[in-house]
């Protein structure tokens, strides 16, 4: 019996290890091999937590890379495009160990290597949320490797 309680904890042990996210294969998985809007990428932010914002679909979905509460992999939250470099959407916010669903909002800095989330739950409780973008490093030079000919003839 001990053996068998010992072999499923190793199998579940494996399954996390080899099913987790990891910054490469959100990479691969979201954001490779075409130009990215300013709001997608790898963002961590000042609760230590790392996410993938990445289009799919109409909209925008934050996925869990690394979360000191939520598992790898789990989506979240949504957002759409707003004006200029604003998003707005849900999001999971977490107090006492409970899950809240947030109204968000996302701005991000004409860099766009930074942002900032404003998140507001059904019971009132505020959160601010300072990003930083982890990759690409560089948006600019990051996108500038699927410019096309008419792109290049605009400027």
């Amino acid at each position: 019996m001990k053996k068998a309680i010992v072999a499923v904890l190793l199998g579940l042990v494996w399954c996390t290890n080899v099913f987790a996210l990891s910054q490469q294969s959100a990479i691969d998985q979201y954001l490779s091999g075409r130009k990215l809007d300013s709001v997608e990428g790898i963002w961590g932010n000042n609760y230590g937590n790392i996410n993938v914002i990445a289009k799919i679909g109409g909209g925008y979905s934050l996925i869990v890379i690394q979360h000191h509460i939520e598992r790898n992999g789990k989506h979240v939250g949504s957002l759409q495009k707003g004006n200029n470099n604003y998003y707005y959407g849900t999001n999971e916010s977490y107090y006492g160990g409970s899950s809240y669903p947030c109204s968000f909002t996302l701005k991000v800095s004409v860099s766009g290597n930074s942002a900032v989330a404003n998140c507001t739950d059904d019971r009132g409780y505020k959160l601010l949320l300072l990003y930083s973008r982890i990759w690409p490093a560089d948006l600019i030079v990051y996108n500038a490797k699927f410019k096309t000919k008419k792109d290049v003839a605009k400027e």
